[in-house]
């Protein structure tokens, strides 16, 4: 792996999903990801004994007003695109999220053309130096 490649999150919350090398750290890769924030849980909504299927999170872009409206927490500013709840790290929007290599693989060779169009309006500069995985939509058979 390298920086700018893409590669593939085959463990844990992004599973499946496909993401951006941005720094090479001894212990791992730190990636910038589509987020995946889950709506708040109302306080109704208690869990029962029974362990229900959760449905995951849509991915999608850091919205800083939205997000305060939703969650009643407004992301500090760090720079310019640069925001920070907690101990997370957003970039452009994008989440900046640190691996271990043997959760990844480098065999993305495709992602969903959804996350292809938000990569792109993330506009993140580290996203112009790289080649874009082609979107699935995008691969056609013989005779399409």
């Amino acid at each position: 792996m390298k920086i700018g490649s893409w590669v593939w999150v085959r463990k844990g919350a992004y599973k499946g999903d496909t993401a951006l090398v941005v720094a090479i750290n001894h212990w791992g890769v730190d990636m910038l990801l589509l987020p995946r924030l889950k709506p708040p849980v109302p306080d109704w909504d208690i869990p029962q004994k029974r362990k229900q299927s959760t449905i995951p999170a849509t991915p999608s872009l850091l919205d800083t007003v939205g997000y305060q409206k939703t969650y009643g927490v407004q992301p500090t500013w760090l720079v310019e695109n640069v925001y920070k709840v907690g101990q997370v790290l957003f970039e452009h929007g994008l989440l900046r999220k640190g691996y271990d290599l043997h959760l990844l693989s480098s065999t993305a060779v495709d992602m969903p053309s959804q996350f292809f169009t938000m990569y792109e309006s993330s506009r993140h500069p580290g996203l112009k130096s790289s080649k874009f995985p082609r979107p699935q939509d995008w691969i056609f058979e013989i005779g399409e």
